[in-house]
């Protein structure tokens, strides 16, 4: 049977073979979804280089050709505080809120 390797593999010692699946280690990412007023990538990079300095384990990226000027925030362990991100903006002048999430039930017959 051939043997494929996932694009998780850096995080498991085994191999994938399909129909059976081989984790060692739980992998949480936590993401927080924010609308903002950011417009110019300029400043979408200072707030994410004043991110990452100040809120200890969270990466962050801005997609500004979406209407609502989209920032996700990461963290791998626990969850991300919202609170400081929206604080954290305030004080360099921009706003941000958080996206909450909508979830469709999808039923199968």
């Amino acid at each position: 049977m051939a043997q494929y390797t996932p694009y998780f593999a850096f995080f498991a010692p085994r191999t994938y073979e399909p129909g059976r699946l081989f984790l060692r280690y739980q992998i949480l990412h936590m993401v927080e979804v924010f609308k903002t007023d950011v417009a110019s990538s300029a400043t979408a990079r200072q707030l994410i280089t004043a991110i990452v300095q100040e809120l200890n384990g969270c990466r962050a990226n801005f997609d500004l050709e979406d209407c609502d000027r989209i920032l996700r925030v990461c963290r791998e362990t626990g969850p991300v505080d919202a609170e400081a991100v929206i604080a954290l903006m305030r004080r360099y002048g921009y706003t941000a809120q958080v996206l909450e999430d909508t979830v469709i039930p999808t039923f199968t017959p």
